[in-house]
C-alpha cells in the first residue's frame, strides 16, 4: 500500500520487486508475475552489464520462477529458470532450495536431498546468514524426512565424514524445530551409537534424545537411557551433586540394573510407597520414596523460623503504623 501510493516508487527496479515479492506471500500470483516481469525488464534496459544488474536478474527470475510454480505446479517453465540460474550460479542458495522443492512437490524427494543438504552448508558457511533461506531449507529438510524410508535415503547419500555425531544431531534438531519427531528420534539414535564421552557430544545428544521420547511420550525409554547415562558418568556433578548420588537415590526406588518408571513389580521397587488405588495388583506406578526423618523436622524448623519472620515484620509494619 505504502508503494501504491507513490507511483514513481512502485515503477523502479526495487518498487517492482518488492511489490511482486509482496504479491506473492499474498497469494495473488498473476499480480506478483506482473511486477516481477517490469523489474526484470528494468534491469534489461539498464544495460544489465554488471555484476549487480546479473545478481538482480537472477534474484528477480527465481522469484518469478516461484510464482508461476504456485500458480501452476505442472508448469515446467520454473524449472528450466532454475537449471538456467543454477548452470551460471551453482551456489545460488534459494534456486537450489527451490529446484529441490519442485522435486519434493512432484513426489521425488529422494532426489532433492543433496540439494537442500548443500543449501544447509552453505548457509552455515555464510558470514551474512539468509534467516529466510535457511528457514525454507530447514522446513523443506524435515517435509522430506517425514516421509517414510528418507532417513535411510539420507544415510545412504552422504558421505561417511558427514555422518559425525554433531552433524546427526544438527539434522535431528531441524527435524525437532519442524515437528518431525520419528525421523529426529532415528537420527539421534544412529548419532548416539557412534558418539562418546572424549567427544563431548554424547551428554548433548543424549539430552536431545531424551527430550524428543519425552515428546513422544515413551517415557520408559526415556528413563532407562538416563540410567545408562549416570552409569557412564557417575563421576558429574552439578553443584555437590553427582550422578553416582543420584543412581543411589534412584536405587533406592527402582532396580537400576532394570529401571521400571511407570510399571514394575513390586519386588523390584524395594522402596516404593503404595498410594491408595495408584498401586493396583502389586503393580507400583509411583515412585516417591519417603522422606528421612532428619529431613522432615528440618523443614519444620525452617517454616517455624519463616512464620516467626513473618509475624515479628508484621508487628513491626503495625508499630510503625
Amino acid at each position: 500500500k505504502c508503494l501504491t501510493r507513490f507511483e514513481e516508487e512502485a515503477m523502479s527496479l526495487r518498487g517492482s520487486f518488492l511489490l511482486g515479492r509482496a504479491e506473492f506471500f499474498l497469494k495473488n500470483y498473476e499480480n506478483a508475475k506482473r511486477h516481477l516481469v517490469r523489474a526484470r525488464s528494468k534491469v534489461a534496459s539498464s544495460g544489465g552489464g554488471d555484476e549487480t544488474d546479473v545478481e538482480n536478474a537472477r534474484e528477480i527470475d527465481v522469484w518469478l520462477a516461484r510464482a508461476m510454480f504456485a500458480q501452476n505446479p505442472r508448469d515446467a517453465a520454473p524449472l528450466k529458470i532454475y537449471e538456467r540460474v543454477l548452470k551460471e550460479d551453482p551456489n545460488h542458495g534459494m534456486a537450489i532450495v527451490q529446484y529441490a522443492n519442485v522435486a519434493v512437490e512432484r513426489g521425488r524427494g529422494k532426489e532433492a536431498i543433496p540439494h537442500v543438504l548443500q543449501t544447509l552448508i552453505l548457509c552455515s558457511k555464510s558470514k551474512n546468514i539468509d534467516k529466510e533461506l535457511l528457514s525454507d531449507t530447514q522446513k523443506l529438510f524435515a517435509k522430506i524426512m517425514a516421509k517414510p524410508g528418507m532417513v535411510e535415503s539420507l544415510m545412504a547419500q552422504i558421505s561417511q565424514a558427514a555422518q559425525s555425531p554433531p552433524a546427526l544431531g544438527y539434522l535431528a534438531n531441524v527435524c525437532k524445530e519442524n515437528g518431525v519427531l520419528d525421523a529426529c528420534r532415528d537420527l539421534l539414535r544412529r548419532s548416539l551409537k557412534i558418539s562418546s564421552i572424549e567427544e563431548g557430544s554424547l551428554l548433548n545428544l543424549s539430552l536431545g534424545y531424551m527430550h524428543v521420547l519425552e515428546l513422544t511420550l515413551d517415557y520408559q525409554k526415556a528413563f532407562e537411557w538416563f540410567i545408562k547415562i549416570l552409569k557412564q558418568v557417575p563421576d558429574m556433578k552439578v553443584g555437590h551433586v553427582s550422578n553416582r548420588n543420584l543412581l543411589d537415590i534412584l536405587g533406592q526406588i527402582t532396580d537400576v540394573k532394570d529401571p521400571r518408571l511407570l510399571r514394575g513389580t513390586y519386588d523390584k521397587c524395594p522402596k516404593w510407597v503404595k498410594i491408595g488405588s495408584l498401586c493396583d495388583e502389586g503393580e507400583c506406578q509411583v515412585s516417591i520414596p519417603p522422606l528421612a526423618q532428619s529431613t522432615i523436622d528440618s523443614e519444620k524448623k525452617e517454616s517455624h523460623h519463616d512464620d516467626d519472620t513473618k509475624s515479628s515484620s508484621s508487628s513491626s509494619s503495625s508499630s510503625s503504623s
